[in-house]
């Protein structure tokens, strides 16, 4: 799957369809783009099957993922906020339980320290445009995944070329939008680590610049891989 935001109708759809399956949404509007089509991504996978978010943030695709039923769920980043630790036991509260709805792993997420082969899924959420080796993550995704396991990016895009060099760094390290060279690229190094896109498509072209932040304007495209071996 190679999907790209449009425009903010579909901004708008994703919201709505996210609340009529009582799914918490993001607290970025447009990231409930992201998170539409990551449940759309995971309907054919087992509850039972393990999930991991590289890049984890603030915990919102880690509320998603445990609002579907994920039996185990971890999440990587290099900083975990003593928000979000909150939050996990404000989760066990609601619970009334001592079990964690999903364990949170200090780390690189190019080198985690989780199981190899354990995972029918991973997840991650405008991560690689910070600063990520894409060899690296893609190596480290499928060192994870179990064969014909789900990954499923997102990422800051416009089709032509974009300058960040004068931008902000964000979270502490660098930024970029991925233009379709890029892309392009990314889909050869994931091939070489194993991993094939889900459904071979051809990059919709770019309609509108719905996403606003660091002084630029752009969009977000996502695509799902699968590991063939």
């Amino acid at each position: 799957m190679l999907k790209v935001l449009q425009n903010w109708q579909e901004i708008g759809e994703a919201v709505l369809a996210l609340q009529r399956q009582n799914i918490p949404l993001h607290e970025s509007a447009e990231k409930n783009w992201d998170h539409w089509l990551l449940y759309n991504a995971l309907v054919p996978i087992s509850r039972k099957q393990a999930v991991a978010d590289l890049g984890c943030g603030e915990g919102h695709t880690l509320r998603m993922l445990y609002s579907l039923g994920f039996a185990r769920i971890d999440g990587v980043d290099l900083k975990i906020s003593a928000e979000l630790r909150a939050r996990q036991v404000f989760q066990m509260y609601r619970d009334r339980t001592l079990r964690r709805p999903y364990r949170l792993h200090r780390g690189n997420i190019l080198s985690t320290r989780l199981e190899t082969g354990a995972y029918g899924c991973v997840t991650s959420i405008s991560t690689i445009e910070h600063g990520c080796d894409a060899a690296q993550f893609f190596n480290e995704a499928a060192r994870l995944m179990q064969r014909d396991g789900l990954l499923f990016i997102t990422t800051d895009y416009w089709e032509d070329k974009t300058d960040t060099s004068d931008a902000k760094d964000a979270f502490g390290l660098p930024w970029r939008i991925l233009c379709r060279d890029e892309i392009d690229e990314l889909v050869d190094i994931a091939a070489h680590a194993g991993l094939q896109p889900w459904l071979e498509m051809e990059i919709p072209k770019c309609s509108e610049r719905p996403v606003y932040w660091n002084n630029r304007s752009y969009t977000f495209i996502a695509m799902s891989f699968r590991k063939s071996d």
